[in-house]
Protein backbone atom coordinates (compact mmCIF):
# COMPACT_ATOMS: atom_id res chain seq x y z
CA UNK A 1 0.00 0.00 0.00
CA UNK A 2 1.25 3.70 -1.53
CA UNK A 3 1.50 6.14 1.80
CA UNK A 4 -1.13 8.23 -0.82
CA UNK A 5 -3.73 5.18 -0.52
CA UNK A 6 -2.48 5.83 3.32
CA UNK A 7 -3.42 9.61 3.69
CA UNK A 8 -7.16 8.85 1.43
CA UNK A 9 -7.77 6.46 3.95
CA UNK A 10 -7.40 8.25 6.80
CA UNK A 11 -9.23 11.22 5.48
CA UNK A 12 -12.28 8.75 5.11
CA UNK A 13 -12.35 7.30 8.15
CA UNK A 14 -12.32 10.88 9.97
CA UNK A 15 -14.70 12.25 7.66
CA UNK A 16 -18.37 12.77 9.21
CA UNK A 17 -21.54 11.28 7.92
CA UNK A 18 -23.53 12.93 5.17
CA UNK A 19 -26.17 15.32 6.76
CA UNK A 20 -25.43 14.76 9.97
CA UNK A 21 -22.22 17.28 10.36
CA UNK A 22 -19.66 17.04 13.34
CA UNK A 23 -21.36 13.72 14.61
CA UNK A 24 -18.37 10.95 14.82
CA UNK A 25 -19.09 7.68 13.43
CA UNK A 26 -20.20 5.51 15.83
CA UNK A 27 -20.23 1.12 15.88
CA UNK A 28 -21.23 -0.35 12.78
CA UNK A 29 -21.13 3.23 11.11
CA UNK A 30 -19.76 2.73 7.51
CA UNK A 31 -17.86 4.98 7.60
CA UNK A 32 -15.44 2.79 10.03
CA UNK A 33 -15.09 2.95 13.69
CA UNK A 34 -13.57 6.97 14.66
CA UNK A 35 -9.45 6.82 16.01
CA UNK A 36 -10.35 10.22 17.86
CA UNK A 37 -12.10 9.47 20.76
CA UNK A 38 -15.31 11.73 22.16
CA UNK A 39 -13.88 14.46 24.09
CA UNK A 40 -16.49 13.21 27.03
CA UNK A 41 -15.13 9.79 26.88
CA UNK A 42 -11.27 11.56 27.23
CA UNK A 43 -12.48 13.28 30.93
CA UNK A 44 -11.96 11.75 34.08
CA UNK A 45 -14.72 10.83 35.45
CA UNK A 46 -15.98 12.56 38.92
CA UNK A 47 -14.37 16.03 37.34
CA UNK A 48 -17.36 18.44 36.14
CA UNK A 49 -16.80 20.53 32.67
CA UNK A 50 -15.57 24.08 32.94
CA UNK A 51 -18.26 26.32 31.76
CA UNK A 52 -17.26 28.02 27.82
CA UNK A 53 -16.14 31.60 27.98
CA UNK A 54 -19.07 33.61 28.17
CA UNK A 55 -21.35 31.35 29.44
CA UNK A 56 -22.28 32.07 32.85
CA UNK A 57 -21.57 30.82 35.82
CA UNK A 58 -23.52 28.93 38.96
CA UNK A 59 -23.08 31.44 41.61
CA UNK A 60 -20.63 30.09 44.06
CA UNK A 61 -18.46 28.42 41.17
CA UNK A 62 -15.45 28.27 39.93
CA UNK A 63 -15.00 25.31 37.18
CA UNK A 64 -17.97 23.51 38.36
CA UNK A 65 -16.36 23.41 41.95
CA UNK A 66 -17.97 25.17 45.61
CA UNK A 67 -15.94 28.00 46.73
CA UNK A 68 -16.53 28.36 50.17
CA UNK A 69 -17.86 31.45 51.73
CA UNK A 70 -18.58 32.72 47.87
CA UNK A 71 -22.30 34.46 47.88
CA UNK A 72 -23.00 32.73 51.05
CA UNK A 73 -25.64 34.41 53.24
CA UNK A 74 -27.90 35.60 50.52
CA UNK A 75 -24.74 37.95 48.49
CA UNK A 76 -25.88 38.86 45.25
CA UNK A 77 -23.36 37.38 42.71
CA UNK A 78 -21.98 39.62 40.14
CA UNK A 79 -23.89 39.79 36.85
CA UNK A 80 -21.90 38.13 34.24
CA UNK A 81 -23.98 40.18 31.23
CA UNK A 82 -22.37 43.60 33.27
CA UNK A 83 -19.95 45.43 31.45
CA UNK A 84 -18.25 46.59 34.51
CA UNK A 85 -15.18 43.89 35.67
CA UNK A 86 -16.47 42.03 38.88
CA UNK A 87 -13.60 42.29 41.84
CA UNK A 88 -11.82 39.09 42.63
CA UNK A 89 -11.84 37.58 46.23
CA UNK A 90 -13.03 40.90 47.63
CA UNK A 91 -11.52 43.46 45.10
CA UNK A 92 -8.71 45.91 45.95
CA UNK A 93 -9.88 45.63 49.52
CA UNK A 94 -7.23 43.40 50.75
CA UNK A 95 -4.29 45.31 48.76
CA UNK A 96 -5.76 48.59 50.60
CA UNK A 97 -5.43 47.43 53.75
CA UNK A 98 -1.85 46.07 53.22
CA UNK A 99 -0.68 49.34 51.76
CA UNK A 100 -2.24 51.34 54.84
CA UNK A 101 -0.89 48.70 56.90
CA UNK A 102 2.57 49.48 55.62
CA UNK A 103 2.95 53.00 56.38
CA UNK A 104 2.38 52.93 60.04
CA UNK A 105 5.07 50.95 60.55
CA UNK A 106 7.49 52.90 57.90
CA UNK A 107 5.91 56.15 59.92
CA UNK A 108 7.66 54.18 62.97
CA UNK A 109 11.08 53.14 61.88
CA UNK A 110 11.33 56.99 60.80
CA UNK A 111 10.43 58.16 64.14
CA UNK A 112 12.82 55.61 65.79
CA UNK A 113 15.58 57.05 64.03
CA UNK A 114 14.86 60.61 64.14
CA UNK A 115 14.41 59.48 68.20
CA UNK A 116 17.78 58.22 67.57
CA UNK A 117 19.72 60.90 65.86
CA UNK A 118 18.13 63.54 68.75
CA UNK A 119 19.78 61.37 71.09
CA UNK A 120 23.42 61.04 69.25
CA UNK A 121 23.94 64.67 68.30
CA UNK A 122 23.24 65.94 71.81
CA UNK A 123 25.97 63.25 73.28
CA UNK A 124 28.50 63.86 70.55
CA UNK A 125 27.54 66.33 68.51
CA UNK A 126 26.19 67.03 65.41
CA UNK A 127 29.61 67.16 63.41
CA UNK A 128 31.77 64.44 65.14
CA UNK A 129 28.21 61.73 64.59
CA UNK A 130 28.21 59.58 62.02
CA UNK A 131 25.19 58.14 60.52
CA UNK A 132 26.73 54.58 61.76
CA UNK A 133 26.25 55.97 64.86
CA UNK A 134 22.45 56.87 64.31
CA UNK A 135 21.70 53.60 62.73
CA UNK A 136 23.61 51.64 66.02
CA UNK A 137 21.36 53.92 68.79
CA UNK A 138 18.20 53.02 66.19
CA UNK A 139 19.18 49.57 66.64
CA UNK A 140 19.33 48.99 62.49
CA UNK A 141 21.54 48.81 60.33
CA UNK A 142 23.74 51.67 58.50
CA UNK A 143 22.15 51.10 55.30
CA UNK A 144 18.64 51.50 56.64
CA UNK A 145 18.96 55.16 57.88
CA UNK A 146 19.43 55.93 54.08
CA UNK A 147 16.04 54.19 52.88
CA UNK A 148 14.13 56.83 54.75
CA UNK A 149 17.00 59.86 55.08
CA UNK A 150 19.51 61.01 52.18
CA UNK A 151 22.01 62.12 54.35
CA UNK A 152 23.34 63.23 57.66
CA UNK A 153 22.39 67.04 57.33
CA UNK A 154 19.06 65.55 55.93
CA UNK A 155 18.82 64.11 59.50
CA UNK A 156 19.38 67.35 61.41
CA UNK A 157 16.99 69.13 58.82
CA UNK A 158 14.09 66.51 59.57
CA UNK A 159 14.38 67.07 63.46
CA UNK A 160 14.05 70.58 62.59
CA UNK A 161 10.99 70.44 60.45
CA UNK A 162 9.03 68.06 62.57
CA UNK A 163 9.88 69.64 65.82
CA UNK A 164 8.58 73.12 64.33
CA UNK A 165 5.49 71.60 62.69
CA UNK A 166 4.50 69.88 66.03
CA UNK A 167 5.24 72.98 67.96
CA UNK A 168 3.34 74.88 65.23
CA UNK A 169 0.23 72.88 65.47
CA UNK A 170 0.19 73.19 69.16
CA UNK A 171 0.85 76.71 69.72
CA UNK A 172 -2.19 77.17 67.18
CA UNK A 173 -4.67 74.96 69.50
CA UNK A 174 -3.66 76.38 72.59
CA UNK A 175 -4.62 80.15 71.88
CA UNK A 176 -7.38 79.25 69.81
CA UNK A 177 -9.84 79.87 72.72
CA UNK A 178 -8.21 83.15 73.57
CA UNK A 179 -9.05 86.62 72.76
CA UNK A 180 -7.09 88.62 74.62
CA UNK A 181 -3.62 89.26 73.26
CA UNK A 182 -1.65 89.09 76.79
CA UNK A 183 -3.17 85.76 77.47
CA UNK A 184 -2.32 84.27 74.13
CA UNK A 185 1.50 85.10 74.40
CA UNK A 186 1.88 83.65 77.70
CA UNK A 187 0.15 80.03 76.60
CA UNK A 188 2.70 80.44 73.89
CA UNK A 189 5.85 81.36 75.87
CA UNK A 190 4.81 78.66 78.45
CA UNK A 191 3.98 75.93 75.78
CA UNK A 192 7.27 76.86 73.86
CA UNK A 193 9.63 76.66 76.98
CA UNK A 194 7.46 73.40 78.65
CA UNK A 195 8.29 71.39 74.77
CA UNK A 196 12.09 71.67 75.06
CA UNK A 197 12.14 71.63 79.10
CA UNK A 198 10.46 68.17 78.50
CA UNK A 199 12.99 66.97 76.26
CA UNK A 200 16.70 68.11 77.21
CA UNK A 201 18.31 66.36 74.13
CA UNK A 202 15.97 68.09 71.74
CA UNK A 203 17.13 71.47 73.45
CA UNK A 204 20.69 71.14 73.22
CA UNK A 205 20.12 69.78 69.48
CA UNK A 206 17.88 73.28 68.80
CA UNK A 207 20.01 75.67 70.96
CA UNK A 208 23.35 74.42 69.82
CA UNK A 209 23.70 71.51 67.05
CA UNK A 210 21.29 73.16 64.84
CA UNK A 211 23.19 76.77 65.08
CA UNK A 212 26.46 75.72 64.57
CA UNK A 213 26.37 76.20 60.55
CA UNK A 214 25.41 79.38 58.92
CA UNK A 215 23.81 77.26 55.96
CA UNK A 216 21.56 75.64 58.39
CA UNK A 217 20.86 79.17 60.11
CA UNK A 218 19.94 80.55 56.78
CA UNK A 219 17.70 77.91 56.03
CA UNK A 220 15.69 77.80 59.20
CA UNK A 221 15.48 81.11 59.19
CA UNK A 222 13.12 80.98 56.08
CA UNK A 223 10.92 77.93 56.27
CA UNK A 224 8.84 77.16 59.42
CA UNK A 225 10.52 79.58 61.79
CA UNK A 226 8.58 82.72 60.16
CA UNK A 227 5.12 81.09 60.90
CA UNK A 228 6.26 80.12 64.45
CA UNK A 229 6.98 83.46 64.96
CA UNK A 230 3.51 84.59 63.13
CA UNK A 231 1.43 83.17 66.26
CA UNK A 232 3.63 86.06 68.19
CA UNK A 233 3.48 88.62 66.19
CA UNK A 234 -0.35 88.58 65.72
CA UNK A 235 -0.91 88.49 69.29
CA UNK A 236 1.17 91.68 69.55
CA UNK A 237 -0.56 93.29 66.47
CA UNK A 238 -4.19 92.78 68.05
CA UNK A 239 -3.26 94.44 71.24
CA UNK A 240 -1.86 97.05 69.21
CA UNK A 241 -5.32 97.58 68.03
CA UNK A 242 -6.62 97.13 71.21
CA UNK A 243 -4.36 99.94 72.76
CA UNK A 244 -2.81 97.43 74.91
CA UNK A 245 1.00 97.46 73.43
CA UNK A 246 2.88 101.04 72.35
CA UNK A 247 1.54 101.73 68.28
CA UNK A 248 5.10 102.19 67.73
CA UNK A 249 6.61 98.81 68.18
CA UNK A 250 7.12 96.90 64.81
CA UNK A 251 5.24 93.83 65.63
CA UNK A 252 7.37 91.70 63.64
CA UNK A 253 10.56 93.16 65.61
CA UNK A 254 8.58 92.50 68.68
CA UNK A 255 7.82 89.21 68.32
CA UNK A 256 11.64 88.21 67.49
CA UNK A 257 12.67 90.10 70.48
CA UNK A 258 10.15 87.86 72.82
CA UNK A 259 11.46 84.80 71.11
CA UNK A 260 14.97 85.59 71.58
CA UNK A 261 14.32 86.03 75.29
CA UNK A 262 12.61 82.73 75.48
CA UNK A 263 15.05 81.37 73.53
CA UNK A 264 18.11 82.58 75.70
CA UNK A 265 16.33 80.92 78.76
CA UNK A 266 16.04 77.68 76.67
CA UNK A 267 20.07 77.75 76.00
CA UNK A 268 20.76 78.79 80.27
CA UNK A 269 18.73 75.84 81.51
CA UNK A 270 20.95 73.29 79.06
CA UNK A 271 24.30 74.86 80.22
CA UNK A 272 22.93 75.13 83.37
CA UNK A 273 24.16 72.56 85.99
CA UNK A 274 21.30 73.69 88.23
CA UNK A 275 17.92 71.48 87.56
CA UNK A 276 14.41 73.07 87.79
CA UNK A 277 11.45 74.27 86.27
CA UNK A 278 12.14 76.06 82.50
CA UNK A 279 8.62 76.43 81.85
CA UNK A 280 8.53 78.23 85.26
CA UNK A 281 10.32 80.88 83.02
CA UNK A 282 7.99 82.10 81.07
CA UNK A 283 5.57 84.24 82.52
CA UNK A 284 8.54 85.80 84.18
CA UNK A 285 9.68 87.30 80.53
CA UNK A 286 6.58 87.38 79.21
CA UNK A 287 5.42 89.80 82.27
CA UNK A 288 8.51 92.17 81.52
CA UNK A 289 7.63 91.67 77.65
CA UNK A 290 3.90 93.40 78.29
CA UNK A 291 5.34 95.96 80.95
CA UNK A 292 7.77 97.48 78.64
CA UNK A 293 5.47 97.39 75.75
CA UNK A 294 2.83 99.13 77.29
CA UNK A 295 1.49 103.00 76.14
CA UNK A 296 3.50 105.10 77.93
Amino acid sequence: MTIHSVMALNAAVRRPRPGNPGTPPGPGSPWGKSIVAPRAARRPSGKARRPRTGAPAAPGLRGGVAIPGVFEGGATPPDPGSPTRQPRWGGGGMQRRSNAEGVAPRAAKRDAILRAAIDVFAGRGYFNAQVADVARAAGIAAGTVYLYFKSKDDLLVSIFERSMREGLAEGRAAVADLTDPGARLRRLARGHLARLGHDRNLAIVFQVELRSSIKFMERFSATLLRDYLGLIREAIADGQREGLFRADLKPTSAAKMLFGALDEMATNWILSRRRYSLEADADAVVDLFINGARPR
